[in-house]
């Protein structure tokens, strides 16, 4: 996990220096880090057993769907209280929990059930977003929100080398 943190934020260190991140991202990187970062090392060894998938379907996840639902969700904030003491913990609790819940088949029961709270936590967000884009439109067409959609695409993207580095090296160990 030193290793995830070291690295991701040299990655932001420098998208700050290029100007692509500023510290109004700092909700969506930490976001980022918690549910892609962190939970891809959950899931190592189905990663390392189909590396090459893994890879090219990222890719495609991070320029799809999966990157517009988490812009969806960070988009409009709650009270700052309510963020930090319910729904962070709350999302990474769950995610946490799925993840670990995926390594047998005796916790496929626990793991059904968060992912269910997931979509219920998301729906939430996706109706809270669906009322503040009507409200104001003028917020989502800023580049406030092109950045928001951004950031995490290119943190994905750019934590991937990282991440094939990490399975190459698990990999040469298991051969020695």
């Amino acid at each position: 996990i030193l290793l995830i943190t070291t690295y991701v934020l040299l990655s932001v260190l420098i998208l700050y220096q290029i100007q692509i991140w500023d510290f109004s991202q700092l909700k969506n990187t930490f976001f980022w880090y918690i549910t892609f970062a962190i939970g891809t090392m959950f899931s190592l060894n189905t990663i390392k057993e189909n590396s090459h998938n893994f890879f090219i379907e990222t890719i495609q996840s991070s320029i799809h769907l999966s990157m517009f639902l988490q812009f969806i969700i960070n988009f409009h904030t709650f009270n700052f209280f309510l963020e930090l003491i319910l729904i962070i913990p709350l999302v990474t609790s769950v995610t946490i929990l799925s993840a670990f819940a995926n390594a047998s088949i005796e916790q496929q029961k626990v793991k059904k059930f968060c992912d269910f709270l997931l979509v219920v936590i998301f729906l939430i967000f996706f109706i809270h977003f669906i009322i503040q884009t009507f409200k104001a439109p003028s917020e989502f067409i800023s580049y406030q929100a092109l950045q928001d959609f951004l950031v995490p695409i290119i943190l994905t993207i750019l934590y991937l080398p990282f991440l094939w580095f990490f399975l190459l090296y698990i990999k040469y160990e298991e051969i020695k």
